[in-house]
């Protein structure tokens, strides 16, 4: 069909979209489903070549949708408490500059961590009583965020525990600490 003008085809397309909503809901649907893969790695290609512009879109559909957002904050928190915690663990830890310098960044630490924060979940549900991620030398006192400084124990035993920590302990995880760095600093070397 040829079309005198732009507006006569925008007025037709509009027509025909409204005449056919769930046909082509339908139609639609069943294309991303059969397009999941490739659709998700053209939008990453366009995010990455259009970053400002992603972002702005993003931020501006995140202000006119609020309640939306918080609701999906608000049950992604509830379903991964486990992430929650680590994610919060750290983030107090890089305020206190407690993350050694070399785990900063790296991923492999990262998932030591969030594994024993879900390991804590799980027992908590498990045996019915409250456990906690416990640093054995305590964040408190300077202690590293480190998952070779995490222990899992009762609330009960955390609580009691407080801010105390052995002086032998403390000898103990800087030992380890250190012993790890210089493994990781040999090993960058040889590469």
């Amino acid at each position: 069909m040829a079309y005198k003008n732009k507006e006569d085809k925008v007025a037709n397309d509009k027509a025909y979209n409204k005449a056919n909503k769930e046909r082509i809901k339908v139609k639609s649907k069943a294309w991303y489903e059969a397009n999941k893969e490739s659709k998700k790695e053209a939008s990453k290609v366009w995010n990455e070549a259009n970053k400002e512009r992603a972002l702005e879109i993003s931020r501006s559909w995140k202000a006119v949708n609020k309640e939306k957002v918080k609701a999906h904050y608000r049950s992604w928190g509830k379903a991964n408490p486990d992430k929650i915690n680590a994610k919060s663990s750290r983030r107090r830890a890089h305020k206190l500059n407690l993350i050694p310098k070399h785990l900063k960044k790296c991923p492999v630490e990262k998932q030591r961590v969030l594994v024993i924060y879900k390991l804590c979940l799980l027992i908590s549900k498990a045996t019915g009583v409250q456990h906690h991620v416990d640093h054995m030398w305590p964040s408190k006192d300077g202690g590293p965020e480190w998952s070779g400084n995490m222990q899992i124990i009762t609330a009960q035993e955390n609580f009691s525990k407080g801010a105390k920590v052995c002086p032998e302990l403390k000898r103990n995880i800087r030992q380890s600490l250190m012993e790890i760095t210089n493994e990781i600093w040999s090993n960058n070397k040889q590469q």
